[in-house]
């Protein structure tokens, strides 16, 4: 190249790095005449690569590389990884300011060799640096198992597998069944209740882990069947009466929050309901209608709202709601008995002799007997046929 004549430095570059360049300069006067050359040696510097290659979240299929940079002056890191001995080998091209990078998708239990080169602005590399690191077996949940089994839900259990678990997936369905159901469960979790299940069920359950880059481990499943729904039984009646009755039951399943009571006239629609407390085995129905047959029907209710199937039974009250010989009948009784008492003393002192009147009969009459001499010794039952009063 020629160069001015004031100059006096000049920068070559497109230089192939680690090359021995010889460089030589002569000085061209105004009549074209040129100097003795003056020459000199120089190679030219490798390309810093990158250093310090290392692996970090090593998990069954991802790990994490780091590097430390080489030259402040790199554009672009080619990446590539391999399975040890393998010849899938693939590729990525990171930006130079990058000091690691995540690689995803990878097989467990497997070494891989994985490569760096750096890439300066003139499109040369540096020498390329390596590593091999091998993923962590598979570890997926394990040891499935349950506990709190009812009627209509359980609780799953499991141990954790490889601790980078993100997520788990957990699905159930019946036994043979087609209403597959699913939930996502946060990673740090070991248990899990399911409820709003069929008593009396058998149910497959499937967890698999999944990592955070979306890939799963293989699934674990198990089974488990859900108990007979034992509601309340043996509903029966005491203490009826006109206008109420007493309903006993005996508790089914221990775990009961409350019990839902309804009754009606049988073939009525003037249904009512009320809630009793859960650990109550009577209770006591009243402002009933006399001469009535209700029908009482009770269920159980579950912690999580559900219900057990109903029990009823059926049971007439009596016809009137008053005692044999209650209050009200008791006081005209007496009042006329009374009365028919205090009649025959008056009639006595006529010459009218008369039975003692019961105090106990529901009705007392007056049986007398009317004589043309009064004898206070006579008996009714020694005079002529008494007269009734």
């Amino acid at each position: 190249m020629i160069i001015n004549g004031y100059e006096t430095s000049q920068v070559l570059d497109d230089l192939n790095p680690d090359t021995l360049y010889d460089v030589s300069l002569t000085a061209i006067y105004p009549d074209k005449t040129e100097s003795d050359e003056v020459s000199a040696s120089e190679r030219t510097l490798d390309r810093p690569a990158p250093s310090n290659l290392r692996f970090s979240n090593v998990s069954a299929n991802s790990l994490q590389i780091d590097w430390d940079h080489g030259s402040p002056d790199v554009a672009l890191y080619k990446l590539s990884w391999v399975p040890s001995g393998g010849t899938d080998k693939k590729e990525m091209i990171i930006n130079g300011y990058e000091t690691s990078q995540v690689l995803d998708n990878l097989d467990p239990d497997t070494l891989y060799d994985v490569s760096l080169t750096a890439i300066y602005p003139d499109n040369t590399e540096s020498d390329e640096v390596s590593a091999s690191e091998l993923t962590l077996v598979d570890r997926g949940p394990s040891n499935l198992r349950f506990s709190d089994v009812r009627g209509n839900r359980f609780r799953i259990h499991w141990d954790h597998g490889s601790r980078d678990v993100a997520l788990y997936k957990l699905s159930w369905v019946p036994c043979r069944g087609t209403d597959k159901k699913e939930m996502i469960i946060n990673g740090n979790e070991t248990s899990q209740v399911l409820d709003n299940l069929n008593p009396d069920t058998f149910y497959d359950v499937f967890l698999t882990a999944i990592y955070p880059d979306n890939t799963e481990s293989d699934e674990v499943s198990s089974f488990q069947r859900t108990l007979v729904d034992r509601g309340p039984s043996n509903l029966r009646f005491s203490d009826i009466k006109g206008n109420r009755l007493q309903i006993d039951w005996d508790h089914g399943s221990p775990d009961v929050v409350h019990y839902r009571l309804s009754w009606v006239p049988s073939g009525g629609t003037d249904k009512k309901e009320m809630i009793i407390n859960g650990n109550e085995t009577s209770q006591v129905l009243d402002n009933l209608n006399p001469d009535t047959l209700y029908d009482v029907s009770l269920t159980a209710i579950y912690p999580d709202n559900t219900e057990s199937d109903e029990v009823s039974a059926s049971e007439r009250t009596y016809k009137d709601t008053r005692d044999k010989l209650g209050p009200t009948l008791i006081v005209p009784i007496l009042t006329l008995a009374v009365l028919t008492y205090v009649a025959s003393k008056i009639l006595a002192k006529e010459g009218i002799v008369c039975q003692k009147p019961s105090l106990h009969s529901p009705a007392p009459i007056l049986i007398c007997d009317i004589r043309d001499e009064y004898d206070p010794s006579a008996r009714p039952q020694d005079a002529s046929p008494p007269t009734t009063v």
